[in-house]
């Protein structure tokens, strides 16, 4: 098996990985950002960060346990009183 390792330098060396803009067109080299990937703007880096956090968050939501109490499902008002009755009617089908 072949495992091949490339950076930014080699799939895309002048691209801007947040909207496929030219690297350089404010700063030559571009402006650092997340994985040590480089943007072409400081608005290209934020947005990239704010898509990684909404796509932690995304993630979490589709794949979290039923009863889940972190912070992120607790902002959201989950688990719900619905979603704690079903997991007590499994429990109790489980134990009958």
């Amino acid at each position: 098996m072949t495992i091949v390792l490339c950076g930014q330098a080699a799939v895309m060396p002048d691209e801007c990985p947040a909207c496929g803009g030219w690297l350089h067109h404010v700063q030559v080299g571009g402006f650092p950002g997340p994985h040590g990937w480089k943007f072409c703007t400081p608005d290209c880096v934020d947005d990239q960060v704010e898509f990684e956090a909404r796509r932690e968050v995304d993630h979490h939501l589709n794949t979290r346990d039923l009863l889940c109490a972190c912070a992120v499902c607790a902002r959201r008002g989950l688990p719900t009183d619905a979603m704690r009755a079903e997991y007590a009617a499994y429990r109790a089908g489980a134990a009958g």
